[in-house]
């Protein structure tokens, strides 16, 4: 098996975003059996930050592509990767909970060889939240590591077994074993917003300052939701904003 290999252009016709601006689309080969695509929104101006972030459904349905072409007017260069297709999965929240942390670690890793003057961040909802959790973890096996600043979790859903009333709750393996900086958001009318001092000891074991903030009048979930609300649907418009304003929320911290 080899380590991390190579970082590929791929010989595609251009690929536009949104707002007309060429995604760049790369193939990364973490070992012999697996070539991890990468869609890459490259910032307007020189990147100061650079966000991995993690779709349960590897950005295909519209909210993330859209967000990453705004936030790159903002200095801010977004990388997508789809370890679905790598591992032949489909899509869905099952499906990209089985991503192993090294995998996510080693485009970690390629970001920071790409971009060494950047900081980087994590963004994941729901379920992704686990396989990137578990990335930073390994990335920080290495003490020499210090490009990460940062993680953004949307609505995560870090429950190894499934929550029992009465009982402690217990999550992944990952929780409470990273230093990073982590800043959740979870909406209002959701039960899970009930747990949120639990979730945040117990990932802060390790020494990480974990915040949290509520979304008002959404659910979790709430811009992958087929019936949304009239305020899922505004607060869906607007997910770029929310990343921006996490951002400067953590680099306060």
């Amino acid at each position: 098996m080899k380590t991390l290999v190579s970082f590929i252009a791929l010989l595609l016709l251009p690929v536009f975003s949104t707002q007309g601006l060429a995604v760049e689309s790369h193939t990364l080969s973490i070992n012999d059996d697996i070539e991890v695509s990468i869609d890459i929104y490259p910032a307007t101006k020189q990147a100061s930050k650079i966000i991995l972030w993690l779709a349960c459904n590897e950005g295909s349905e519209g909210t993330e592509t859209r967000s990453s072409s705004k936030l790159n007017h903002h200095a801010i260069e977004v990388w997508l990767p789809d370890f679905l297709s790598a591992h032949f999965l489909p899509q869905g929240p099952s499906s990209i909970y089985k991503i192993p942390g090294t995998e996510v670690a080693a485009v970690i890793s390629q970001i920071s060889q790409a971009r060494p003057e950047a900081d980087i961040y994590l963004v994941a909802a729901g379920r992704a939240n686990a396989p990137l959790l578990r990335g930073a973890v390994e990335w920080e096996r290495h003490p020499k590591n210090k490009a990460l600043k940062g993680m953004i979790m949307l609505y995560p859903r870090l429950n190894l077994l499934e929550p029992v009333p009465g009982n402690e709750p217990v999550y992944i393996e990952a929780v409470g074993k990273t230093k990073l900086p982590i800043l959740i958001l979870e909406g209002e009318r959701t039960p899970n917003r009930w747990g949120l001092p639990h979730l945040k000891t117990a990932l802060s074991k390790n020494g990480s300052k974990v915040s949290s903030s509520i979304l008002p009048r959404v659910r979790g979930y709430f811009y992958t939701r087929p019936n949304k609300t009239k305020a899922e649907l505004e607060l869906s418009k607007k997910v770029h904003q929310l990343i921006l304003d996490s951002l400067s929320q953590l680099d306060k911290n």
